[in-house]
């Protein structure tokens, strides 16, 4: 083999050596890809003061915006986490609105479900939007909620509830209630909004 027909053999070798090393760096990429599972702040111990201050309207529309932004283009994926986990998007009001549903799955089998994510907007009268977030906490097994209405017009926020669920043996079950109001609670009944 003459001298230029080494060189050939040789950069034709590094350039396929280099696009196939490229090719193994996109794989691992799309195969651990994992999906939004809610904003991790909501399990922080300070998150609930944090957002009850001043500015805590724009903090909830930045998290809202956020979740809006994961689950708009949302498609039903068939697990996470071997298999005892799935989410859903159901349509809601002839498709106007959605929300996300987390179900807990058993040998297979739907076990138990609650909603994850919803944003409602829109109602004739103030407060107009209905938030309601969570994140789940894949190593204690626990589901972080906040619900909310809010107001655009008067950028005010106000907390409905803010508790934490437990899943255990395909269950979910209440673990901590650290906020309930009351009266914001019945206006959730008032208006359809219980999942």
């Amino acid at each position: 083999m003459n001298r230029s027909g080494f060189i050939y053999l040789f950069i034709s070798f590094t350039i396929l050596l280099g696009l196939s090393c490229e090719k193994q760096d996109l794989v691992p990429n799309r195969q651990t890809q994992k999906y939004f599972i809610g904003d991790q702040k909501l399990a922080d111990k300070l998150y609930f003061k944090t957002f009850k201050n001043k500015g805590g309207y724009a903090i909830l529309k930045n998290q809202a915006e956020l979740y809006e932004k994961n689950y708009s283009n949302f498609k039903d994926l068939p697990s996470y986490r071997s298999a005892n986990i799935k989410f859903e998007k159901q349509f809601l009001n002839g498709g106007k609105n959605y929300r996300i549903v987390l179900y807990t799955l058993l040998n297979n089998k739907k076990t138990d479900s609650i909603e994850f994510f919803r944003h409602t907007a829109g109602f004739k009268y103030e407060p107009s939007n209905y938030t309601h977030v969570s994140y789940l906490d894949l190593k204690n097994n626990k589901i972080w909620q906040l619900k909310y209405f809010s107001s655009p017009a008067a950028q005010s926020a106000d907390p409905v509830s803010y508790e934490v669920s437990k899943i255990e043996n395909g269950k979910i079950k209440p673990d901590h209630l650290y906020f309930l109001d009351e009266s914001l609670d019945a206006e959730i009944d008032k208006r359809n909004l219980y999942y």
